[in-house]
């Protein structure tokens, strides 16, 4: 999140994720953001640091929804205890489709 001259990131920039606790993954993730986007602009004093900052919160919303996709969906489920049950019958019956699914959170 930016706004100014301030930027937050993780749990600090409001994402939290209750199934996974992931917010210290996204905020790594949004670290390196800033370094890519925002640090060299701060670092050499040069450049446009609204453009710089506009680009980091593009980038960084793009990591955010697919951690929202995944959680929203999982959150779903618990709306439905028998279809709940079953996607975790498969799940158990497919470690590598349940590892695959774990991961999308975890890049």
């Amino acid at each position: 999140m930016a706004n100014g001259k301030i930027l937050l990131i993780g749990d600090a920039a409001g994402f939290f994720d209750p199934i996974t606790g992931e917010g210290i993954g996204i905020a790594a993730r949004q670290a390196l953001l800033l370094e890519k986007y925002v640090e060299p602009v701060l670092k050499e004093n040069s450049g446009n640091l609204v453009k710089a900052m506009f680009d980091y919160s593009r980038a960084s919303a793009q990591i955010y929804r697919r951690y929202q996709i995944m959680t929203s969906l999982v959150l779903l489920l618990r709306l439905w205890p028998k279809l709940t049950d079953g996607v975790i019958q498969v799940l158990h019956s497919f470690p590598a489709l349940f590892q695959k699914l774990l991961s999308v959170n975890m890049r």
